[in-house]
């Protein structure tokens, strides 16, 4: 199983709308992951009340929009609408927080008939994406204050890695 593996760092205020560079194991930019508010308003009330407006966006290095995740409000979990690039086209998943108690979240999204998980393990805090096959992802950070740089391991070179960014980006802006 060949790993190839990715880099990004990570905000220091996760309000910020700061745009990440992303690189790829030669230490080459392909793309960017960005933190966005629609308004003032949002970003207002996303202060008062922890992550109510939670929208990330990635793009390639020319900056063409290569997935999105916007919150979906008025759910009594948290959920995204996220949709993203592939070589057919644009397509959707839903991104859902499926955790029981509000320690340790989860997050699961279907994709091609296929349920994948966000899982993190608390002790290590190494964050897995996994499917209901094999593990695609194990991503790391280098240390616990932030800026930290995040390295991610993909497993599975189909998986696409601006989604799985924009994935991982919601999860740890959430938790």
């Amino acid at each position: 199983m060949t790993k190839t593996f990715y880099y990004t760092d990570s905000l220091l205020i996760k309000n910020s709308t700061k745009q990440l560079e992303i690189y790829n194991q030669d230490n080459k930019k392909i793309g960017y992951i960005q933190r966005l508010f629609t308004n003032k308003l949002e970003y207002i009330v996303d202060l008062m009340f922890h992550n109510w407006f939670l929208h990330v966006t990635t793009t390639d290095v020319e900056g063409n929009k290569q997935t999105e995740a916007k919150s979906i409000l008025l759910t009594n979990r948290s959920k995204w609408n996220v949709s993203y690039q592939t070589d057919k086209g644009a397509s959707s998943l839903l991104l859902k927080d499926i955790a029981k108690i509000n320690l340790a979240h989860d997050f699961s999204f279907v994709m091609d008939d296929v349920t994948y998980l966000i899982k993190r393990n608390m002790l290590n805090h190494t964050t897995h994406v996994l499917s209901e096959r094999k593990k695609i992802a194990e991503i790391t950070f280098d240390k616990l204050l932030p800026p930290r740089r995040h390295t991610i391991e993909l497993y599975d070179e189909s998986f696409n890695i601006f989604l799985l960014i924009t994935l991982y980006h919601t999860f740890i802006l959430y938790k």
